[in-house]
């Protein structure tokens, strides 16, 4: 499978459909000062094979930094529910 990046086109009508006018428009409830820390890496705009793309993805990863002087509450609550049909 390969990596087939989305068009202009494309992202202006999911922007439409979900009612904002640009990328920034859903992040703007994220107070500045926190965003502007933040680095965004750019996904690869050239089709790739699945393989290249995880290449590419692991090399951006390897970025991450591991924060141990926070709790992490992910998946807190979060419990298998059985609900009837």
């Amino acid at each position: 499978m390969n990596y087939i990046p989305i068009t202009d086109k494309d992202r202006a009508e999911m922007l439409k459909v979900i009612g904002v006018s640009g990328i920034e428009d859903l992040f703007k409830d994220i107070p500045q000062a926190l965003r502007e820390k933040v680095k965004y890496e750019k996904i690869p705009q050239e089709e790739r094979s699945e393989f290249e793309l995880i290449r590419e993805f692991e090399r951006i990863s390897e970025r991450n930094k591991v924060i141990r002087d926070y709790n992490s509450y992910l998946g807190g609550g979060v419990y298998d529910h059985l609900y009837p049909v």
